[in-house]
C-alpha cells in the first residue's frame, strides 16, 4: 500500500522553467530532511532524482515536499569499519544521476 501524493515532480517543474531562488531553498531544505530522516532509521534511498521529489502546495508554506520511491532503498551498516574489498561491489540508483 502506498500514499496517494498529488503534484507534480522536480523533474516536470524543472522542463518548464527554472524555480525561484526562495522556492528552490525550500524544495531543497524538506528534501534533505526527508532523506535524513531516512538515515536516522539506518535506510539509504540510493536512487534520489529530481523524478524522485514530488512537490505539491503545502498548508503552512509554499511548498509539501515528499521524497518518493524507495524501491532501490537498502538498510545501511552503520556502525562498522569498511573496506571497498569487504564487500560485494554493486551500484543502485539511476545512471545519469549516480
Amino acid at each position: 500500500v502506498m500514499e496517494y501524493v498529488t503534484g507534480r515532480t522536480l523533474q516536470e517543474i524543472g522542463d518548464h522553467a527554472p524555480m525561484v531562488f526562495p522556492d528552490f531553498v525550500t524544495v531543497a531544505t524538506q528534501s534533505l530532511m526527508g532523506v535524513a530522516a531516512a538515515h536516522e532509521i539506518d535506510v539509504l534511498h540510493c536512487d534520489i532524482k529530481p523524478g524522485n521529489i514530488m512537490v505539491s502546495p503545502g498548508k503552512k508554506s509554499a511548498w509539501k515536499v515528499t521524497v518518493l520511491d524507495f524501491g532501490m532503498a537498502r538498510l545501511s551498516r552503520t556502525a562498522q569499519l569498511r573496506t571497498p574489498d569487504d564487500e560485494e561491489r554493486v551500484l543502485l540508483g539511476s545512471i545519469y544521476f549516480m
